[in-house]
């Protein structure tokens, strides 16, 4: 974490990078898109966040793992290179948000259904095994972008039970710090889109990393 933190601080650009995703989600979080007469216009704005966001992962993990290589890239090099590999990203980021929404809606029907203590306490088993399931999928963001396919087979490969276990703890600290930060007005949403969210990528990166050394 300390080592995430580290890079972090040390290259600005990546602040830079990163601000038309911040400004962008700040006008999700205090603009009501109800109030515009567009589905259209929110499902536009969903898909740019959604391109801008692959984009800036994969430049942050190409970065990260240039530092972790100790090589230099310049900013155009980053750019373009992320430019030719954040299309696969996507990709596997629209495959895991569409997974988590049918399983979200299964859960959803099947709660209004199931109503006894039995089925109520099978569906919160499901849940978590499938929450433990989203854990060892986890590393699939470097693992696409630095070795090629979609990333979700070796990730669930390398995360053993103890890397298991430090990414459950780090995800359980990461949605609470956030939880923390949401309720602090434009200044908690500024320090988690632009020090938290880039922090865990970096720190995602440096794991896989080490899985890559150690291999």
């Amino acid at each position: 974490m300390i080592d995430s933190f580290r890079f972090l601080f040390s290259n600005p650009l990546i602040f830079l990078i990163y601000l038309p995703i911040t400004l962008l989600g700040l006008l999700s979080v205090y603009v009501s898109f109800e109030t515009t007469s567009s589905t259209l216009i929110a499902i536009f704005y969903m898909a740019l966040m959604l391109v801008f966001t692959s984009f800036i992962f994969t430049f942050l993990i190409l970065k990260t793992a240039y530092y972790e290589m100790k090589k230099k890239i310049s900013f155009k090099q980053n750019v373009d290179l992320s430019m030719k590999k954040f299309r696969l990203l996507l990709l596997a980021e629209l495959i895991m948000i569409f997974a988590i929404i049918v399983f979200s809606s299964i859960i959803n029907i099947f709660s209004l259904v199931w109503t006894s203590n039995f089925s109520i306490a099978l569906l919160i088993v499901i849940a978590i095994l499938f929450i433990m399931t989203l854990i060892k999928l986890f590393l699939f963001m470097p693992s696409c972008i630095l070795r090629g396919g979609l990333g979700f087979k070796e990730s669930w490969k390398i995360i053993k039970p103890a890397r298991f276990l430090e990414l459950a703890v780090l995800l359980a600290g990461y949605f609470v710090i956030s939880s923390l930060l949401s309720i602090i007005p434009y200044i908690g949403y500024l320090i988690e889109s632009l020090i938290l969210g880039p922090t865990i990528i970096i720190l995602l990166t440096m794991i896989y990393w080490d899985y890559l050394k150690k291999a």
